[in-house]
């Protein structure tokens, strides 16, 4: 039986085996990775996680067990098992992320340029009226919540709209409504 400290050694050890088997032996791991499956990719992070589970694959199958690639890449046996897995059932589109499970969105892309150019106007847009938007153009009736997800996912941000005057008023509009508001004071 292991002590803990002999456990971590060895696991230390394995990791600079496999540092430097990727470094030396294995160059980089965009090799094995068609152009399309990295550029598909939303983000810089998916992009990472698919050249890691590239790696991973490469690794496993130089024979390292999972429990050394899991101390390398600090992720659990299950994971590193579920990547090899994923791999061997659907190849090198097995390493990309798979879609959420759930309903597919409501809103689509031809409804996203759509609002675009509307909330680009000086005009005040609220979901209410997007959605009305969206109905006459399109005549697909989207409720106010579906559409503030989405304008929250593309990144839009709003406040309540401030009633109250930002600056003094102006003395002429001032002058001219003195008179309507004394008369509405007095209850006509």
């Amino acid at each position: 039986m292991q002590t803990c400290f002999a456990a971590k050694l060895e696991a230390r050890k394995a990791g600079d085996m496999l540092t430097e088997l990727e470094e030396g032996l294995l160059g980089p791991a965009q090799h094995i990775l068609p152009g399309d499956l990295l550029t598909g990719q939303d983000s810089r992070s998916d992009r990472e996680k698919v050249r890691m589970r590239a790696r991973i694959v490469r690794l496993g199958h130089t024979g390292f067990s999972l429990e050394h690639l899991a101390a390398h890449f600090q992720r659990c046996v299950e994971a590193i098992s579920q990547d090899l897995d994923r791999f061997e059932q659907h190849d090198v589109h097995g390493l990309a992320d798979g879609q959420a499970p759930g309903k597919p969105a409501k809103i689509t892309p031809e409804m996203v340029t759509l609002v675009y150019p509307k909330l680009a106007e000086q005009r005040v847009w609220n979901c209410d009226l997007l959605s009305e938007a969206i109905e006459q153009e399109l005549q697909v009736s989207i409720k106010r919540e579906a559409i503030r997800v989405k304008l929250l996912e593309l990144g839009y941000r709003w406040k309540r709209r401030c009633y109250s005057p930002a600056r003094t008023p102006d003395p002429a509009a001032v002058t001219e409504s003195d008179p309507l508001i004394g008369a509405l004071k007095k209850g006509l």
